[in-house]
């Protein structure tokens, strides 16, 4: 039988955007079910090899389709790892701002010149205002940015769909800015060089902290427990125990977040069961434990 804080729960998973990302942080049963749906989708074998085996890069991904309102499915197959940024394709970028009816119809494009003289003019009408918008992209700005500089680069082989592709994009963050929340395309992060801007902040402080709280404690060896500082098991162990703290979860907490990561359902207490397990398994606590502490780190900035 359905209870009412059942149905608040589902309701929670069910939102999306700022409101999605912070019941998927805060709220305990909410958060237990992302993790769930996590590791089923690692375990899938339909999700591509940055996400397979990886429930942590999953979780991330579930709450990101959630903030945007799109197929977790389709998502995975669409977003990449970038030098530690996430980077989309540009078709989703798209296909979300579409999805969202920020524009009535599709995004139209005009071609006008040739070579070094060839620009594309990107035009939507505003849904809410029905205002005509365009933005314009040449070929100068495409030389300009070095675009066209780089090994590989499409914009030498298929340039008119490159067009297509920056000046929608272009549009979209410059009309419609919330839709994308920030990303970057894929072709956007290999082509710009991307500078890290964001500022200190107390939280960063208390990481570093804990990191070099962890790195002395490594480097403390007592001769008469060398060999048991230097056990790999030990040392994993360990970092469970601090990435538990630098997470903030509660000891309760914590004891169903390690047994959800394993899928382990039994009465054992984690202390148990981590003394039981391979290194290998050890490893997917820490990962996962990893990226709920950048998730909370994301939702704080």
């Amino acid at each position: 039988m359905t209870t009412e804080t059942e149905n608040k729960n589902l309701q929670m998973v069910t939102m999306t955007g700022n409101d999605a990302m912070m019941q998927t942080l805060l709220n305990v049963p909410v958060f237990e079910q992302m993790q769930r749906a996590a590791t089923l989708f690692s375990k899938s074998g339909l999700v591509p090899k940055n996400f397979e085996n990886n429930p942590a890069a999953c979780f991330v991904g579930l709450q990101l389709a959630a903030q945007l309102g799109v197929n977790p499915f389709m998502l995975f197959q669409k977003i990449y790892n970038i030098g530690g940024k996430i980077g989309i394709e540009a078709q989703v970028a798209i296909a979300i701002a579409n999805q969202r009816g920020v524009f009535e119809g599709p995004i139209e494009h005009k071609f006008s010149g040739q070579g070094d003289s060839r620009s594309c003019t990107a035009t939507a009408i505003l849904a809410k205002s029905k205002k005509a918008v365009s933005l314009e992209i040449d070929w100068k700005t495409v030389n300009a940015e070095g675009w066209n500089k780089k090994g590989g680069s499409k914009w030498l082989t298929m340039p008119d769909q490159m067009f297509r592709y920056r000046s929608s994009l272009w549009l979209i963050r410059t009309y419609a800015p919330e839709c994308l929340m920030g990303l970057n395309s894929i072709d956007e992060i290999e082509d710009m060089q991307m500078i890290d801007v964001t500022p200190t902040r107390k939280v960063s402080e208390i990481n570093d902290a804990v990191d070099a709280a962890f790195a002395e404690k490594q480097a403390e060896v007592r001769p008469e427990t060398k060999e048991e500082a230097t056990d790999p098991r030990a040392t994993m162990l360990e970092e469970i125990e601090l990435l538990k703290t630098k997470a903030g979860l509660k000891p309760e907490f914590a004891e169903k977040t390690i047994k959800t990561l394993l899928g382990d359902s039994s009465d054992k207490t984690t202390a148990e069961i981590l003394a039981d397990l391979p290194e290998s398994r050890l490893n997917d606590v820490i990962k996962g434990l990893q990226g709920i502490v950048e998730a909370k780190e994301k939702a704080k900035r």
